[in-house]
């Protein structure tokens, strides 16, 4: 279409416009399923993190679900929540102190979240305005961008899951003493 209107035939924009439907249907359903499985995943963890140290929440467990539908907060508390689990389940030191594990997974995975999520914002913004194969051209280019950012943010969920997760069970199978 840069090249002009005539270049490229009604076909091919069908076909186009098909098959970024399907892709964008395939990434929301994706999308839905997974956060569906990494909240209730969340929501152990934070629940076992009260076993692992009742004093080391500002909230009730429930908010490990109800964080992520709160208008702007869920910019905020679903990260302290996480940070929060992420420090109760240190499991202590024979002396009963408490050893410090760095929170950079957490941090790194949810700046990246955030992010991706601005810009996929921005994105839709510019698919909105682009009325000239010009714009649609930086619309689809920063998507492509914004599409990256959030693969990296899918990886480094899958860290802070996995490390997350080790950590717990570090915690209940840690000798008797540390718990």
């Amino acid at each position: 279409m840069i090249d002009g209107p005539a270049s490229a035939g009604d076909d091919t924009l069908r076909e186009a416009y098909t098959l970024a439907t399907m892709v964008g249907s395939f990434q929301v359903l994706s999308l839905a399923a997974t956060g569906v499985v990494f909240l209730i995943w969340f929501h152990r963890v934070r629940t076992n993190g009260q076993v692992f140290r009742p004093d080391g929440f500002s909230q009730s467990s429930g908010w490990a679900i109800g964080a992520w539908f709160v208008p702007l907060g869920n910019v905020y508390l679903p990260y302290r929540i996480a940070k929060e689990t992420w420090r109760a389940s240190v499991r202590p030191a024979a002396d009963s102190s408490r050893p410090h594990v760095s929170t950079a997974p957490v941090t790194a995975w949810w700046l990246v979240w955030v992010v991706s999520t601005l810009c996929d914002s921005a994105v839709e913004q510019l698919y909105k305005r682009a009325d000239t194969p010009e714009g649609l051209a930086v619309a689809s280019s920063s998507s492509a961008f914004s599409d990256l950012l959030t693969v990296a943010a899918a990886v480094l969920a899958i860290v802070f899951v996995r490390r997350l997760t080790a950590l717990q069970h570090a915690g209940v199978m840690g000798p008797p003493t540390a718990r």
